[in-house]
């Protein structure tokens, strides 16, 4: 009962840490699903075409076409990350936007009138349909490099988070209680480290694939040492004493110092410190007689898929809905 109460707050406490991608991309959804009713309903070729088919086609077309835009809009939030867009850049984006809706207004006002025998507004549609599908693809933009500006550093905000863990532990260490630890501590500790870990391989696959790149003294791949610190650290700081916390509290500040404010690498140092600290905790363990063994439990499969599982559901749900709105 104690082992499933563990799980079972482990999965609560992932699926919070998700929660916040989760909302970002449900808001994602929602922006795909206005900009596909968007063109759907303001350009009459595309809504012609919907109608002619079945219920059930024209649900898996609205479905294909929101899942496509939600991609690309998914990509477009990823890719652009670790890019620091300066306000001159945004404002530019803003003014592009104005410039777009204006003009789309303009062409909407132009009912009504005529030019040697041609209506002004049948001669700019095309023009028009550009417009439409424009202006909504700027403002989604404007809305994903926006919320990029907010909050702290991506990757080490969480070592400082991780080094105020292990803080933590070395009070119960000043306290004359060295044999003790706090598995709390430990475990968020763990969890901080393992995200920290997780935005510097999203970094750098930016410019590399760290599969490609061994070293010849462990024969792994930069990504499984990566992969090898987030695993074994924690096991690292529960079987160690005073001198391994203070290791691990170099360990974070030497990686932070690495990444500046524009998410620039100093590759060297930084490659050096992650393949030093993998030889440290490896010599640890040796010397120390101890042996750990990494595995996949099924309840983080289950946790892997679930966001996917979930955006498909909601994308079927939106879909169905949005067909019996704009659909007669």
């Amino acid at each position: 009962m104690e082992r499933m109460a563990v799980y079972v707050v482990r999965i609560l406490g992932r699926f919070l840490d998700a929660m916040l991608d989760m909302v970002i991309y449900f808001g994602l959804l929602l922006l795909s699903t206005v900009y596909a009713t968007i063109i759907i309903t303001e350009i009459p070729p595309i809504s012609e075409f919907i109608s002619a088919f079945d219920s059930i086609v024209i649900i898996f077309i609205i479905f294909t076409f929101i899942s496509l835009i939600f991609v690309i809009c998914c990509s477009v939030y990823t890719y652009i990350k670790f890019i620091k867009y300066s306000r001159q850049m945004i404002l530019r984006v803003v003014l592009v936007f104005l410039i777009v809706v204006a003009a789309l207004y303009v062409l909407n006002r132009l009912d009504g009138y005529e030019l040697v025998g041609y209506s002004l507004s049948e001669l700019f549609e095309s023009t028009r349909f550009a417009l439409i599908i424009l202006w909504p693809a700027l403002l989604i933009f404007l809305t994903l490099i926006s919320f990029h500006r907010i909050g702290g550093h991506k990757i080490n905000t969480h070592f400082k988070s991780a080094c105020y863990e292990i803080k933590r532990l070395e009070k119960i260490q000043n306290n004359e209680t060295q044999v003790y630890k706090d598995m709390y501590t430990v475990h968020s500790f763990s969890v901080e480290y393992a995200r920290g870990i997780k935005e510097i391989k999203n970094l750098l696959i930016r410019g590399i694939d760290p599969n490609r790149f061994f070293d010849p003294n462990t024969e792994f791949s930069l990504n499984e040492n990566l992969d090898w610190l987030v695993f074994s650290m924690q096991y690292y700081l529960f079987y160690g004493g005073y001198e391994q916390l203070e290791a691990a509290k170099e360990h974070l500040k030497c990686i932070a110092i690495n990444f500046d404010k524009e998410y620039n690498i100093n590759t060297d140092q930084c490659i050096h410190e992650i393949l030093r600290m993998h030889n440290e905790i490896d010599i640890y363990f040796k010397k120390n007689n101890i042996y750990i063994a990494r595995s996949i439990k099924f309840t983080d499969r289950v946790m892997g898929y679930l966001p996917q599982a979930l955006l498909a559901i909601v994308l079927l749900v939106i879909s169905i809905i949005t067909k019996n709105l704009i659909i007669n």
